[in-house]
């Protein structure tokens, strides 16, 4: 207490000075684990952004989006954040027909189509180098070839699928790529001034508008994998490994390709 004059000044500062913790610290969203892709076949492609060159095969800087609902205290991951996937952005290349970058270990000079018909002549033969044995061998690269719509179209739906899960109750679901994709960003470094997470973050906050639309920072050098199944049709029940073709005993099983998307 100070002075004898009036008013009175009564300072309790150094006495009523309290400090209190935050018990509760901030989180980041955190990606549902997925697990390691494997397959028989490892094929690797460069997926070029139309961006960067007129020859690109979509815009992979443009296929995951994000925006904010709102600058509110609701639980992010409940309702805020709506997450999107923008398909006719996926990309354009034949799976089938395109020569990969690398196979199996190997520089380039084959597709995915040569390699299964390759697989499946050698494997009825028990011979590498048989592919000339088939009478229709032209027909049935041709067959493989054209299930490249049958896979591009599997991949759409998933996609889409992914696209609808940005907005509902599964906006954290292993199905919403666009979350994925974040989140594994935000993990990478979030705090540290030069990271990428950081600039997701930092343009996420000086975007113009709460709603406005954010795309999923990747940078050449990414790379997106995934895997898909041939079976021949002769196979029994449509999956089972068999020797229905014809020739011999030999059964084929179905092939698993792995395929790695290097973003350039």
């Amino acid at each position: 207490m100070s002075g004898s004059s009036l008013p009175l000044v009564f300072d309790f500062g150094t006495v009523f000075k309290v400090t209190e913790t935050m018990l509760l610290a901030p989180e980041l969203p955190v990606g549902v684990g997925i697990t390691a892709t494997t397959g028989d076949v490892d094929v690797g492609f460069t997926w070029t952004d139309l961006a960067v060159a007129s020859s690109g095969s979509g815009l992979w800087s443009k296929l995951f989006t994000y925006k904010s609902s709102a600058d509110d205290f609701v639980n992010t991951l409940s309702t805020d954040i709506d997450y999107g996937t923008d398909t006719s952005e996926w990309f354009t290349d034949n799976l089938m027909t395109t020569t990969a970058v690398t196979i199996n270990g190997k520089t380039g000079g084959s597709t995915i189509a040569k390699e299964m018909l390759l697989y499946v002549a050698e494997t009825i033969f028990g011979k590498a180098g048989s592919m000339d044995m088939f009478q229709n061998e032209e027909a049935l690269l041709s067959a493989v070839e054209a299930k490249n719509t049958a896979v591009t179209d599997a991949i759409d739906t998933l996609l889409t699928t992914s696209n609808t899960d940005g907005t509902n109750d599964n906006r954290e679901g292993s199905s919403n790529f666009a979350y994925q994709a974040l989140t594994r960003i935000l993990a990478s470094g979030a705090g540290d001034a030069n990271s990428r997470a950081t600039a997701a973050l930092t343009a996420f906050a000086d975007r113009a508008a709460s709603d406005t639309l954010m795309y999923v920072p990747f940078i050449a050098g990414d790379t997106l994998i995934f895997s898909f199944v041939l079976t021949p049709s002769f196979n029994a029940g449509g999956g089972a490994s068999s020797s229905n073709h014809g020739i011999g005993t030999n059964p084929v099983d179905p092939r698993t390709y792995k395929v790695t998307l290097t973003l350039a």
